[in-house]
């Protein structure tokens, strides 16, 4: 996105993301000019959530099934 930035100034900036540790990054979308966030949220229950997610990275570590799909809500839920 800042090479974007760079080459398109002007350009309207949007990211669309499943939230998973979105926290840690917001200091620099909102720095580079991002103007829009759209986070997906298929389903709050982890079990109706493991269904649609086949795995879930996580830094290097992948996980599948429950752990994947409690790992995706609570990772949106960080700060």
């Amino acid at each position: 996105m800042r090479l974007i930035r760079e080459k398109f100034p002007h350009i309207l900036l949007c990211l669309s993301t499943n939230g998973l540790a979105i926290g840690g990054y917001l200091d620099e979308v909102a720095e580079i000019g991002v103007s829009h966030v759209t986070i997906t949220v298929n389903a709050v229950d982890p079990q109706n959530r493991q269904k649609i997610y086949g795995w879930v990275r996580d830094s290097k570590v992948i996980y599948r099934g429950l752990k994947g799909a409690e790992l995706l809500l609570d990772g949106r839920l960080q700060p």
